[in-house]
């Protein structure tokens, strides 16, 4: 203790706290018995932990056009997410890729042996079908012998011998079930496609969308233009689950002014922002003709043409436009199916054609060959249309190409453009420890450096990340079937998701 002032001290430069906490450990230090060895009693206060302090949901409107730092903070907000959602899980990708090659090497140790016993059993079953097919030697009845060298299907089924081989030959079919379940255990769990990875990866992606659907609403209704085909349109409405109902609202927002069109396509599928597409209009197909003025009306029997504009001024001369119908026919003896069809003459039948026109439309171009499973669904088409979905959110809801873009930027630092392979050599790819090389795409035409206008918003880290993670595609960002494992891209892509 210092002494007081008044006794010539100074004050104690100790804080209160301690100072009392010192009192009360001298008084306890009194009362003990004898025996009790004080230096065993602290003297000191323990250290006190620092407090962590939790992670906060980043606002943008702070980072203004600091794109750079507000990617690192979605970054960072997204590995929060992925943490929340591995809790629930009960599981993390590492785990999962840690069990799935373990899985793996558990069948490759077992496969040669579960391979021999099954060859012995067949060996079984074989010699137990040769005894099944000879008749016993000393058999007394001889009308029995000749049923057997007969193969009567009573000798085979019916004696012993036959009872013996059907058992040999269940045990080896039994043998061989499990030794085909290894071999297929071998060759799925490598690739990250045996039945208990899919399990587990299916619970992951599930936790995601349960924590993103915490922050924020998910999913909704999505519009389509009437002219899109069914198949495309169900898969469209399938995969948008995954997607921000915000993020939904402002795509339909769009129809207005720009339809979206989804439409089955055979082969690759693709997004185009800024399409024109040729539909029916109300009315019938017509044809304006100009006729000068000294030209005749057509002969009243013909009712092809109506008079469209009585006076009129082209290239300088006057004259009179009249409106021709169009029709298109078919020349058979029979009235053509469907409606309208009129004679026309000698096996010549007629129908007047539906006005075309063209409207400015988004298309949206979905393959419908390959299953998914994840958070997306099964439905054939499904991940491609998350997919195309994703390169709408891209060109519509405002901040997600420049994350992008600072994303990209920040990974691919210091490399250079290469095209994405010897087939798609016009497309540009910058390399990096993606999953796929795809991942890192940049829109360039014709030399690095050269943006497509259209295109010039769009890359590939949404769109392949929401298949990744959603639809356990390019392992799953786990690093499954041999796949580079990509973290931080499955955390930016869902702080994305719950931040604009």
């Amino acid at each position: 203790m210092c002494d007081a002032k008044c006794d010539g001290g100074v004050r104690c430069a100790e804080p209160a706290e301690a100072r009392r906490a010192r009192q009360r450990i001298s008084y306890a230090m009194s009362l003990m018995p004898a025996g009790i060895v004080a230096s065993a009693v602290p003297t000191e206060p323990g250290p006190v932990e620092p407090q962590i302090e939790p992670p906060r949901k980043p606002d943008l409107n702070s980072f203004g056009s600091d794109h750079p730092a507000a990617e690192l903070a979605v970054t960072a907000w997204g590995a929060e997410l992925s943490r929340r959602a591995h809790e629930i899980a009960g599981i993390t990708p590492e785990e999962i890729l840690a069990g799935s090659r373990q899985r793996q090497r558990q069948a490759e140790l077992e496969l040669p042996e579960l391979e021999s016993i099954y060859h012995d059993a067949l060996d079984v079953a074989k010699l137990c079908q040769q005894r099944r097919d000879t008749p016993p030697e000393d058999d007394a009845d001889p009308e029995l012998v000749q049923v057997a060298w007969n193969g009567s299907r009573t000798w085979k089924t019916d004696s012993p011998r036959g009872a013996a081989y059907k058992d040999a030959r269940e045990r080896s079919n039994l043998l061989y079930q499990t030794y085909r379940e290894a071999l297929v255990l071998v060759q799925t769990a490598g690739q990250g496609k045996d039945e208990e990875t899919i399990r587990q990866l299916d619970l992951v992606s599930a936790a995601y969308l349960q924590v993103l659907a915490q922050e924020r609403p998910m999913g909704g209704k999505v519009a389509v233009g009437k002219q899109s085909s069914p198949r495309a349109k169900a898969a469209l409405v399938d995969a948008v689950r995954i997607y921000p109902t915000d993020w939904i609202q402002v795509s339909n927002e769009a129809q207005v002014d720009r339809p979206l069109m989804a439409v089955a396509n055979p082969g690759r599928a693709f997004y185009r922002h800024e399409g024109r597409l040729t539909v029916k209009a109300d009315g019938a197909a017509t044809r304006r003709i100009f006729q000068d003025a000294g030209w005749a009306p057509p002969p009243e029997e013909t009712s092809d043409y109506e008079l469209d504009e009585p006076e009129a001024v082209f290239n300088g001369r006057s004259g009179t436009i009249w409106l021709e119908k169009v029709y298109e026919k078919k020349y058979q003896r029979e009235q053509p199916r469907g409606p309208g069809w009129e004679p026309a003459g000698d096996r010549i039948w007629r129908r007047p054609k539906t006005a075309e026109q063209s409207i400015q439309v988004s298309e949206l171009r979905v393959g419908l060959r390959e299953f998914q499973g994840g958070q997306i669904g099964v439905r054939p088409g499904a991940a491609t249309a998350a997919h195309e979905f994703g390169h709408r959110c891209q060109r519509l809801v405002p901040n997600i190409s420049e994350l992008e873009r600072a994303f990209l930027d920040r990974r691919t630092a210091g490399t250079e453009l290469e095209p994405y392979s010897k087939a798609h050599a016009d497309e540009w790819v910058q390399p990096d420890g993606f999953a796929d090389r795809y991942m890192g795409k940049d829109y360039r035409e014709g030399k690095p450096g050269v943006f497509q206008e259209e295109e010039s918003k769009s890359t590939e880290i949404l769109t392949t990340g929401v298949e990744a993670i959603f639809a356990n595609r390019f392992g799953a960002l786990a690093g499954l079937n041999g796949l580079n494992p990509d973290p931080d891209m499955r955390n930016f892509v869902l702080g994305m998701m719950a931040v604009l």
